[in-house]
């Protein structure tokens, strides 16, 4: 999948009131997650978001980041085997802080790299003492 696909992934996610989107290993890259977010923050059915094994990084985390910020239906976000790391890996727990309703964010086997690694576990820290209904893992349909 490519960017070219992202406009009709979204008109099918609203015309048919979706509520799981696993696009998993679709070699989706940051132009193409930030057009899929920024299309679905306005979004009222999508609970479940899947983008495991794609090409996620920084700026694609920081979408994801905006979408998490403005969008309170979704519970589940899959981040995994990505390559989120540093600012992107902050700007997620950023707007996390203030969001309640995503219960599940799985960003294992990133790239978060020694030097992030320490900055992103405070900024997780800092979440996890505001947000008490974040949990980690892959749980579908959460």
């Amino acid at each position: 999948l490519g960017i070219s696909t992202i406009p009709s992934i979204t008109q099918i996610i609203d015309a048919t009131k979706l509520v799981l989107l696993n696009l998993n290993e679709n070699n989706l890259k940051d132009p193409s997650i930030e057009m899929l977010a920024a299309s679905l923050e306005s979004n009222r059915t999508l609970t479940w978001l899947d983008l495991g094994k794609n090409e996620v990084s920084r700026l694609g985390a920081i979408a994801l980041a905006s979408l998490v910020r403005k969008n309170a239906t979704l519970l589940s976000l899959g981040l995994s085997w990505n390559s989120v790391s540093g600012e992107g890996a902050v700007a997620l727990c950023s707007a996390l802080e203030d969001n309640v309703s995503l219960k599940t964010l799985d960003l294992s086997f990133n790239t978060m790299g020694n030097r992030s690694r320490p900055i992103v576990s405070k900024a997780l820290a800092k979440v996890m003492r505001k947000n008490q209904t974040l949990t980690h893992g892959p749980q579908i349909g959460a």
